[in-house]
């Protein structure tokens, strides 16, 4: 991989679409327009070929990401009311905070833990430890609920002509009980080069396990990375303040098919990112969007091809514990059998 310097700002290899015919910012979207149908080719595409895409003219405010991400960062950077958010079981416990230094959260059993610190939230579903970040939240999960299921109507329309609605219906829960969608502020703090272990990553190498994630991070800022079918990384990143990035989870995947990939990632430690004195990496942060189908959705690709495919069908909440569960306490962050598509 050519590291290049962030002040380049050459501009990344994942496709840009814009996803104007279905901003949130529009009360209804008319799914049978060539905008929208033009949206969904492109959308297959992008999923199909790279996994990842870069979206805009979304209508996510702009500035409620801002100032969720200063709330979000002057909570990582606070030391004083951190522990009272801890996630006490994260493979049970969805929501909540988790320290650098105690994360559970393993994509590689036989290296050395993440460097990173999350805190995982959703509207009114968990604690907050501010009043500011919890009216952003609410406003946030319902504008990226809305975003996601319009997203899935659009991949539906690519997939099934017959039932371009099946895989929106399978997550029209989010935000509410019944869907277990979730944000997760990650705040990546400034380390120094010299106490990195080997092998070690901000965010090891794996899969996400349910539909869409969306994930906002400041424009030019590289560290994500994404890997090819030919097995060739690229970096992931926002040319423009604002876009979002979107990439495809492994239900998805199993969904449609194996029409839909979900891409292997990472978080690693960018030359971008080296401070002037060239002896730290400089902190980064990202707010994510897990957007999820609802726990009792049945994950069954005969609903899409009219055959049965490789996957059986199966139950989303089964396999979401499932994939905790790798994670947690196996420390596996990829399933073989969905790379071999």
């Amino acid at each position: 991989i050519l590291l290049l310097n962030r002040a380049s700002m050459v501009v990344s290899s994942i496709p840009r679409i814009d996803v104007g015919s279905i901003s949130v910012s529009l009360e209804n979207i008319d799914e049978n327009s060539g905008g929208v149908r033009q949206l969904s080719k492109h959308v297959i595409n992008a999923f199909r070929n790279t996994g990842f895409m870069i979206i805009h003219n979304h209508g996510i405010n702009l500035k409620s990401l801002l100032a969720t991400k200063h709330q979000a960062c002057s909570f990582f950077k606070s030391s004083s009311c951190k522990r009272d958010f801890d996630r006490k079981d994260p493979s049970e416990n969805l929501y909540g905070y988790t320290a650098m230094n105690s994360s559970e959260e393993k994509f590689d059993r036989n290296k050395p833990i993440d460097v990173k610190e999350t805190f995982e939230f959703m509207s009114d579903k968990c604690q907050y430890p501010t009043k500011e970040l919890a009216d952003l939240a609410k406003v946030l999960s319902d504008e990226f609920c809305l975003l996601f299921t319009r997203m899935l109507r659009v991949i539906g329309l690519g997939v099934s002509e017959d039932s371009p609605e099946i895989l929106e219906k399978a997550a029209d829960l989010c935000g509410r009980d019944g869907n277990s969608s979730a944000f997760r502020a990650a705040f990546y703090p400034s380390v120094d080069r010299t106490v990195i272990l080997p092998g070690q990553e901000r965010c090891g190498l794996h899969c996400d396990y349910g539909a869409l994630t969306f994930i906002y991070k400041d424009a030019g800022e590289k560290g994500l990375m994404s890997k090819l079918r030919a097995g060739d990384y690229v970096d992931v990143f926002p040319d423009h303040q604002g876009d979002l990035i979107v990439n495809a989870g492994e239900c998805l995947q199993m969904f449609t098919g194996d029409i839909i990939r979900a891409a292997p990632h990472k978080v690693v430690w960018h030359q971008s990112g080296i401070s002037g004195s060239g002896d730290v990496y400089t902190e980064m942060f990202s707010l994510v969007f897990f957007g999820l189908f609802n726990d009792e959705a049945v994950i069954d690709p005969r609903a899409i091809h009219g055959a049965m495919t490789k996957y059986e069908p199966f139950r989303f909440a089964e396999y979401f514990k499932m994939r905790i569960n790798k994670v947690f306490k196996e420390g596996q962050g990829l399933i073989d059998e969905l790379l071999e598509t």
